[in-house]
């Protein structure tokens, strides 16, 4: 008798019972945080992302590196800036889950097939 369809049902039910442990754990950023874009249109804000594996946040400026090395930068009013760190050594292995959340793909490779990443969230908030 064929008991191959036993295993297949517990890799199922083991993915399943995985997936909705992630599932507890999300916050859904569209209900957390807010932006209203302007009635006229079109406003002057931006959204930049300074990525690359040569970039560290201890050498710039605006995190409190002593020598000024993001002058442009810091001239921007009401920038918001913070320590980031990538989630592999490689860019191309970073980008992926770079922008997922915390731990990206590396504990479930469908992560990112099945999540929405930070630019669709910022499409449905307006930008």
């Amino acid at each position: 008798m064929p008991s191959n369809w036993l295993s297949a049902l517990g890799l199922y039910a083991w993915a399943q019972a995985d997936e909705s442990s992630d599932v507890k754990s999300l916050i859904n950023p569209l209900k957390k945080f807010t932006y209203q874009p302007p009635a006229d249109g079109i406003d002057d804000t931006y959204v930049v992302f300074v990525i690359g594996e040569t970039t560290r946040w201890d050498h710039m400026g605006i995190l409190g590196y002593n020598r000024d090395t993001t002058p442009k930068l810091a001239q921007e009013k009401n920038l918001v800036a913070y320590r980031g760190y990538s989630c592999d050594t490689a860019t191309k292995l970073s980008l992926r889950c770079m922008f997922v959340r915390e731990g990206g793909a590396s504990d479930n490779p469908q992560r990112t097939l099945k999540e929405q990443n930070v630019f669709a969230v910022l499409k449905q908030l307006g930008f």
